[in-house]
C-alpha cells in the first residue's frame, strides 16, 4: 500500500494533500490535480464537483484535470457541457486552469466534440492528444485549422496515451511504438511552429521520454518557455523533473487522487504503461 501511495494520493485528505502540494511548490513545480475516477457508466458528476471544488479552495493558483467519462457518456452533449461549466467557473474562482483529458477510443470522440463545444464558450481549457493513435497528427492539424478559423486558442496537451490493453482492439492504434514516437515528436514540432505566429498559444508536453523531451528543448531554444510545460506522473522521474525546473523551464507533475478502491483502474493503466519505469520499485 506504501508504495502505491507513491502514484497516487490516497486517502486523498487535506494533510496527505498539503504534504504533496507544499513539496512541489517548494519546487516551483505545478501540480496537475486529478481526482482519478474514470468510467464507471454512471453519472458521478457531483462527486466529482464536490472533489475538485474541495482541492483547488485548498490549492488554487493550479492546473484540474478533467475524465468526461466519470459523468457518463451515455447523456447529451449539452448536459455533459453544463456540467464541466460548473467545474470550470469554479476552477476560474481559484485561479486554477483546466485539461480535459482523452480517453478510450470508444468514447474519445465524444469527449473531442465536447471539448471543442466548452473551448467555444470562451473557456481557455487545455485539450489532449493521444500520439499513439495512427491518425493523431491528422486530428492535430484539423484542430489546428479549425481553431484558427473560429477565432479560438487550441492549447494541446499532447500524451501517447494509456488505454493500450483496451484500444489495441479497435486497429486505431499505431502498430509499433516507433510510429507512436514519430507521431509525438512530430506533433511537437507541428505546434511550436504554430506558437511562432499564435501568442496566446501553449503547450503541455506529457511524456517521460528522453527524446522528446530534449527535441522540445531544443526546438524552443529558451524562446516562447512561459508557454510549455514539461510534464510528469507523480512518482516518476523525479529526478528528470527537478532537473528540467532547475534548467529553467515550466514543469509539472500530475497529481491523481480518491479512494484507492475507485483509483485502481488509474493506478495500473499507469504501471503497465511505465513498466521499464516501475519494474525494479
Amino acid at each position: 500500500m506504501n508504495i502505491l501511495r507513491k502514484f497516487v494520493v490516497s486517502p486523498a485528505n487535506y494533510s496527505a494533500m498539503k504534504i504533496v502540494a507544499n513539496k512541489l511548490e517548494s519546487k516551483g513545480i505545478v501540480p496537475i490535480f486529478d481526482y482519478a475516477v474514470e468510467h464507471t457508466g454512471t453519472n458521478n458528476c457531483e462527486e466529482v464537483k464536490y472533489e475538485i471544488n474541495r482541492i483547488v479552495r485548498h490549492f488554487p493558483n493550479n492546473f484540474s484535470a478533467l475524465k468526461l467519462s466519470a459523468f457518463d457518456l451515455k447523456r447529451s452533449n449539452e448536459d455533459i457541457v453544463k456540467d464541466c461549466m460548473d467545474i470550470i467557473k469554479m476552477c476560474k474562482m481559484n485561479n486554477t486552469e483546466v485539461t480535459i483529458d482523452a480517453e478510450q477510443v470508444d468514447y474519445q470522440d465524444k469527449i473531442s466534440t465536447i471539448t471543442d463545444i466548452i473551448a467555444n464558450n470562451n473557456t481557455n481549457i487545455y485539450k489532449t492528444y493521444q500520439m499513439y493513435r495512427k491518425d493523431s497528427l491528422e486530428l492535430l492539424q484539423d484542430d489546428i485549422n479549425l481553431y484558427n478559423c473560429m477565432g479560438l486558442t487550441l492549447n494541446p496537451k499532447l500524451v501517447r496515451g494509456a488505454y493500450y490493453v483496451q484500444d489495441k482492439k479497435t486497429g486505431k492504434l499505431c502498430d509499433t511504438i516507433d510510429q507512436t514516437h514519430y507521431n509525438y515528436n512530430e506533433g511537437v514540432k507541428m505546434i511550436i511552429k504554430e506558437m511562432k505566429h499564435n501568442n496566446n498559444m501553449k503547450l503541455i508536453a506529457a511524456t517521460h521520454n528522453v527524446e522528446s523531451m530534449e527535441l522540445l528543448k531544443n526546438l524552443t531554444n529558451n524562446a516562447n518557455v512561459d508557454r510549455i510545460y514539461f510534464a510528469h506522473l507523480l512518482g516518476f522521474l523525479d529526478e528528470t523533473t527537478d532537473k528540467l525546473k532547475e534548467s529553467g523551464y515550466n514543469v509539472m507533475k500530475y497529481v491523481p487522487y480518491g479512494p484507492i478502491t475507485k483509483t485502481y483502474p488509474y493506478l495500473f493503466r499507469r504501471l503497465i504503461e511505465n513498466y521499464e519505469l516501475t519494474k525494479f520499485i
